[in-house]
């Protein structure tokens, strides 16, 4: 491994996954009581008892899939919370749960910034690595990327 002190070090931010969990709570939401809430609005009169009752059961249902969602993803960042990336002068670094890894600066193809708190490594023979619930993932483009022209 690089022994070299890292220029800028991350660890997945809480403020991440929450901001994801928010994002899929609403959008699920949105996603199923859309639906319901339009039948329940252009509903014919005798009809609209069953779809009241109907909305009720859906509106436990959403209830039940987001609270599942947000566990699993909290599950997930549970996991993930260990892990350390570093970045030194020649390489970027993983060290967590998974394992210790280690990438060159120079077999970095390209990086991204992915959905809201993600970059993606994509190296020069198309591997990809993910660094995952990224508080600020625009700012660890630029640093990755600074350190990458002054090799």
């Amino acid at each position: 491994m690089d022994r070299v002190d890292p220029i800028a070090q991350w660890r997945p931010a809480p403020k991440a996954i929450l901001r994801r969990i928010a994002i899929v709570t609403a959008l699920t939401a949105l996603g199923l009581q859309l639906p319901a809430g339009l039948a329940l609005a252009f509903s014919e009169t005798p009809y609209n008892e069953m779809l009241r009752l109907g909305s009720g059961w859906s509106l436990l249902a959403t209830a039940g899939l987001v609270g599942v969602f947000a566990i699993e993803d909290l599950a997930a960042w549970r996991r993930r919370r260990r892990e350390v990336w570093q970045l030194t002068a020649s390489a970027l670094i993983y060290d967590g749960p998974e394992g210790h890894g280690q990438v060159a600066l120079s077999d970095i193809k390209t990086l991204r910034k992915q959905w809201l708190s993600r970059v993606v490594v994509t190296l020069q023979n198309g591997q990809s690595v993910v660094i995952r619930d990224l508080a600020h993932p625009a700012e660890v483009v630029a640093q990755i990327q600074a350190a990458q022209t002054a090799l």
